[in-house]
């Protein structure tokens, strides 16, 4: 999925990408809420599998390669663990964890980029896509 954050914090994405990314994904029960609301969590699962494919791809591993996939994977699982507990109080406490494993992955993202382990490109995809995630989170929180 190709995008761009624009100054109102939305996704901007690229003519004709988003059936590429998400392409062969199920879609979720009708015991969930409605599917606009379920993107979040579509994004940070194609997230993980991104970042975990750039992983495998390398002749070299990360220095933080371990940190940045249990965090990443995290963001996805965190989410639907609160959707899965319903609406009310035990669903909104995994938002803010979710966002918070969204954080960190930035976080391995930039240091890993400083060190000169990922490619810019890899980077600045990958940190665009997590902001954009963060903020969808924080939408569902408020």
């Amino acid at each position: 999925m190709k995008g761009v954050v624009t100054k109102g914090g939305k996704l901007r994405l690229g003519a004709g990408k988003i059936g590429d990314a998400f392409a062969g994904l199920r879609p979720h029960s009708s015991r969930m809420p409605p599917p606009g609301s379920l993107r979040v969590i579509d994004a940070a699962e194609q997230l993980a599998v991104d970042v975990n494919r750039m992983l495998k791809s390398r002749r070299r591993s990360l220095t933080y390669a371990e940190q940045l996939k249990r965090a990443v994977g995290s963001i996805g699982a965190n989410l639907v663990e609160g959707y899965g507990r319903g609406p009310g109080a035990d669903r909104v406490n995994r938002y803010p964890t979710a966002k918070s494993e969204c954080e960190e992955t930035l976080s391995w993202l930039r240091d890993s980029y400083r060190l000169g382990e990922i490619p810019a490109k890899d980077f600045f995809t990958f940190t665009n896509r997590g902001i954009v995630i963060s903020r969808m989170i924080g939408s569902l929180v408020n």
